[in-house]
């Protein structure tokens, strides 16, 4: 089917229950990727989360984009009045999107995905104040939560909140699935939800199967999180993705890419990246692995175990393409060499949900500083790393990290930032913090140390 030209769109749009009042919202939501990377409600709430597929893109006015405007409108008239929806619209094309708000999340792509818990793009955050008794609050919202887990897939709408003694709490699938696979999708969900965030006030999982919330606050802030499971050195994926092509048993690529696993293994952490290529064409592996640039080698080798188990685990017969991101490093495999381009297909944003006071200033010096670094880390040293920080208001600073993979070029490290820089607007406009991470590069700027000196 790879390059197949053809005009399907398929969809599913999911309110939160507990506000799922208004048309206008979703609307926004419906559209290609320019339109959902500009999308914003009128109340000024912006994506939690936005994951577009570069593969297959339509032009305007195509067949593809006339079922599309006729799919959006179907979606914003259908999903309000029980805050779900879902529908198809012409024949299948290579595109893809997911948006995830507070109170909505809309999925759109070129298979028939309803009725299949899906475990890929998603990310997660949690609540940064602490609890006074981690140990309690971890103990009493464990088995709490699985009780909400098993009485949501019973309700028509597959939705629970209630709260423990001023704990609250939020579990829902999309209801496209059945029963007993929204069960599963909500125990993987719930797994080490304590241990995730522990000691924090609040913490949440969502997937566009399913999500998950707890806050010592009313609000239930539907910070979407990875659904991922807590792995044995304490970290989660922020991101994997992985392609629809599968490995045929006993391939030799199947081979290769142990091998090369193996090999990123043992040839990254000494530097901090690592690249390679096992075995012939057509069953050859290539891939690499990046360490962020502060990390230690030890802890570079701890977090490239973890990723590249978890990475077969999530993508276990994954062929074309796979990718898997965490705080530390990242890993990425495919069958074919692209090595010296910039990834536009993997790509994903974070962000803090606390506005600044002044954003116009602070959106200023934020760009100011990213783009300073960003020029830095292409001009000057071989790690294309580069951290920094500048003074606020009231003695407060603002911290820079930016990043590229040392496959790239400076040029091309230069135009992968640049773009990054570009995209924070359509994100993280007046927030506290925020992330865009590609596979080839990635920023980050908060207003507190994150980085290691």
């Amino acid at each position: 089917m790879q390059g197949a030209i053809s005009t399907k769109q398929i969809a599913a749009t999911r309110c939160s229950l507990s506000n799922h009042n208004g048309s206008s919202s979703m609307s926004n939501l419906v559209g290609n990727c320019v339109h959902l990377a500009h999308a914003e409600t009128p109340s000024g709430d912006q994506p939690i989360y936005l994951f577009c597929s570069n593969s297959g893109n339509f032009t305007s006015k195509d067949l593809y984009d006339l079922n599309l405007a006729q799919l959006k409108t179907y979606l914003s008239l259908e999903t309000p009045p029980t805050g779900f929806a879902l529908g198809s619209k012409g024949q299948s094309r290579y595109k893809s999107a997911i948006i995830w708000y507070d109170t909505c999340e809309l999925k759109y792509g070129n298979t028939d995905f309803f009725g299949a818990v899906d475990i890929n793009n998603a990310f997660y955050a949690c609540n940064s104040q602490n609890v006074s008794d981690p140990k309690s609050f971890a103990e009493k919202i464990t088995s709490w939560l699985s009780q909400l887990a098993r009485q949501a897939p019973l309700k028509p709408e597959m939705y629970v909140s209630k709260n423990l003694e001023k704990v609250y709490g939020l579990v829902q699938c999309s209801r496209d699935l059945s029963v007993i696979d929204c069960k599963k999708c909500l125990q993987v969900v719930t797994q080490g939800i304590a241990q995730f965030c522990y000691g924090k006030e609040g913490a949440s999982k969502t997937m566009s199967s399913s999500k998950l919330t707890i806050s010592s606050s009313s609000f239930l802030l539907l910070i979407s999180l990875a659904l991922l499971l807590q792995t044995g050195f304490g970290a989660i994926p922020l991101f994997s993705s992985c392609s629809s092509e599968n490995i045929t048993t006993h391939n030799p690529y199947e081979s290769n890419l142990k091998t090369l696993i193996r090999f990123l293994n043992y040839k990254t952490p000494p530097t901090g990246f690592g690249l390679g290529s096992v075995g012939q064409y057509p069953n050859q592996a290539h891939g690499l692995a990046l360490c962020r640039g502060d990390v230690s080698t030890s802890d570079c080798k701890t977090c490239l175990k973890e990723a590249t188990r978890e990475i077969q685990n999530l993508c276990p017969n994954s062929k074309h393409r796979s990718f898997i991101y965490y705080d530390n490093c990242m890993v990425k495999y495919m069958d074919e060499d692209f090595f010296g381009q910039i990834d536009n297909v993997n790509k994903f944003y974070l962000l803090n949900t606390k506005n600044v006071s002044e954003p116009t200033t602070f959106n200023y010096k934020t760009k100011t500083l990213l783009s300073q670094l960003a020029e830095k880390a292409s001009l000057i040293g071989t790690k294309l790393y580069a951290t920094g920080e500048v003074e606020l208001e009231e003695s407060k600073k603002l911290y820079g990290l930016i990043q590229c993979t040392r496959d790239l070029s400076r040029e091309d490290c230069q135009k992968c930032l640049d773009d990054a820089i570009s995209d924070l607007p359509n994100c993280c406009d007046g927030k506290e913090g925020g992330r865009v991470v590609g596979a080839s590069c990635n920023i980050r700027y908060e207003i507190y140390p994150f980085f290691n000196a």
